[in-house]
């Protein structure tokens, strides 16, 4: 039986994957409703609210990207080289 993609990612990380999913999703919305209001706390005097909304846009598309990764669908293109 040849191996899928879930069999290629180890236990230790898929639960990285899904660390990083919830700290991206965590810092990601706060910049796309409202960057005025965390960013001040962190120290920016002058907030761009268009480029931090892009930068949360961006982390949201890596969140995706992980939470599609793990739950990858056996059968897809993604293999193992063993």
């Amino acid at each position: 039986m040849e191996p899928n993609a879930t069999d290629c990612v180890p236990d230790s990380l898929r639960f990285w994957f899904v660390v990083h999913f919830a700290v991206d999703i965590a810092f990601a919305m706060p910049l796309l409703l409202a960057p005025e209001w965390p960013l001040p706390l962190l120290g920016w005097r002058c907030v761009d609210p268009v480029s931090s909304r892009l930068v949360g846009a961006a982390m949201m598309a890596s969140a995706g990207h992980r939470c599609w990764s793990t739950r990858q669908a056996p059968g897809s293109s993604a293999r193992c080289s063993t």
